[in-house]
């Protein structure tokens, strides 16, 4: 408790100049947050009493799949932004499909970084109730203890072993499956696990979350180098070819979706987006800067549906199709997808589902830099990107 309380007086901002922003309270209090969120946060959703109480009638013959893609920023990407050459795999497909891929207008992540939006996409507690997340199921728990399987793949390390929060979520999965946890992977390679995966499973009910390593920093690395299709040395340049390489990537899990003889769904969203020097700052990442900017909220979500969904859940498809440019966040991801697998227990709320007759817009909200909650509209985010 002596601990605890020298803490928390170290982390008390006073007056004008917060003691938090000096060495070495600065540092004390960036490890009072990381104890917080390892160690207390970790514990309390491993102690989570929960028990599916849905009915089990109501369960949809669907398998869902969930790209999880990391800093792509959503006006990098050509199928929004149509003067850009870097999603030229995707747009061919839409150009031919364009009933099978759903692009939402308006969607935005819960945070800048990683450790709060990765958590709020998989909890069904909206961001709004983001400090009581341990008290909330992810759709991880929900779905395996209603018996519906969910295996994990993913292309990024399993942080701080047992004791990140992500890797709690991810504990919850009957399979798990980490890429890079002795060396570095493509995010092609997710391709081929997911195909050994639907190969093997031979099952019709099934949720498979992917999570890309995507588009984080350094740029360079993320892609291999003869893919390249920007070629001047620069950090922007490197960032457009790993947007480019991302699309490679998707084009073949569409492709693979499409293959499949029963129906599915895969939802592609990025956890945040990125933030490229756009105020000549020469700064590049996200989550770090004084101030906010919409480069690193809005994100890419799209939703791609094969034949047999489509012949088989017209309402469904009609439903998500009718709501791509209503203002969305990463809070309906959870409960989208727990609608389209039938998982309709106390945890669901129709009004987040896009699937639904029910849903409706809601507040959006975000999670600053200082862990405050803050209602997304109403903020004044830093230069031409909020107008």
């Amino acid at each position: 408790s002596l601990l605890v309380s020298t803490l928390g007086f170290l982390i008390v901002e006073n007056g004008r100049f917060p003691a938090s922003n000096f060495y070495p309270i600065r540092d004390v209090s960036h490890l009072y947050e990381y104890y917080t969120e390892v160690f207390v946060k970790v514990q309390s959703y491993r102690n989570l009493n929960y028990q599916f109480d849905g009915p089990s009638h109501a369960r949809k013959s669907i398998t869902t799949v969930l790209a999880i893609g990391e800093a792509l920023r959503k006006d990098k990407m050509g199928i929004y932004s149509p003067e850009l050459d870097t999603t030229p795999r995707l747009e061919e497909f839409i150009s031919t499909n364009p009933d099978h891929f759903l692009v939402f207008a308006d969607a935005i992540a819960s945070a800048c970084y990683t450790r709060v939006s990765v958590p709020s996409l998989l909890s069904v507690a909206p961001t709004v109730d983001f400090h009581e997340i341990t008290k909330h199921p992810s759709i991880i728990r929900i779905a395996e203890t209603a018996g519906l399987p969910v295996s994990i793949i993913s292309n990024q390390k399993k942080s701080g072993m047992n004791d990140s929060f992500i890797a709690a979520y991810f504990e919850d999965a009957s399979r798990r499956n980490y890429l890079s946890r002795s060396e570095f992977s493509y995010d092609e390679r997710l391709v081929k696990e997911l195909k050994a995966e639907l190969d093997e499973t031979q099952s019709t009910e099934s949720m498979f979350i992917l999570r890309l390593a995507g588009s984080h920093w350094p740029y360079a690395k993320t892609y291999p180098g003869e893919t390249g299709h920007y070629s001047s040395e620069e950090n922007v340049n490197y960032y457009l070819n790993s947007v480019r390489y991302n699309d490679s990537v998707m084009r073949q899990l569409v492709d693979l979706v499409m293959s499949v003889d029963y129906p599915v769904v895969m939802v592609y969203l990025s956890d945040h987006g990125e933030y490229l020097d756009d105020f000549g700052d020469g700064k590049f990442g996200h989550g770090f800067r004084k101030f906010i900017t919409r480069f690193e909220t809005d994100i890419p979500f799209f939703i791609i549906c094969n034949d047999r969904f489509l012949a088989e859940y017209p309402n469904e498809h009609s439903r998500m199709k009718s709501h791509r440019s209503k203002k969305i966040s990463l809070d309906n991801l959870s409960h989208t997808l727990l609608g389209l697998n039938g998982l309709f227990d106390s945890s669901y709320r129709a009004e987040y589902d896009l699937s639904s007759e029910n849903f409706q817009e809601t507040t959006r909200y975000l999670v600053d830099r200082k862990n405050k909650i803050l209602k997304f509209e109403g903020i004044q985010f830093e230069g031409p990107a909020s107008e």
